[in-house]
């Protein structure tokens, strides 16, 4: 299982710059409970026609990913700082999320 994402290369004054992004789609059921987009999450037999290697016609992956694939867990309020890190941002709460 990967996240699509798309990438590209563009030149500014001479300097190569490379970016990249998440691509995301509307949340399932169950993400939905918690937000409104979900990144499109693939399974790695589409790896292939994500890549461009299986031929055209990518956009068709561009869905929410199975209700069952996916697993909520609640986790500290430690992960709304962008200066938080390390183990303690995946550790789960002890109170198993029923969103």
């Amino acid at each position: 299982m990967a996240m699509a994402g798309i990438w590209q290369n563009y030149e500014i004054n001479g300097s190569i710059i490379t970016t990249c992004a998440i691509v995301t789609t509307y949340a399932n059921k169950t993400m939905g409970k918690i937000h409104h987009r979900l990144p499109v999450i693939l399974g790695q037999e589409n790896w292939p026609l994500w890549l461009g290697e299986a031929g055209k016609g990518a956009a068709i992956l561009m869905r929410p990913v199975e209700e069952h694939i996916l697993d909520l867990q609640r986790v500290s309020t430690v992960v709304n700082s962008n200066r938080a890190s390390g183990s303690k941002l995946w550790e789960q709460v002890k109170k198993r999320c029923h969103c």
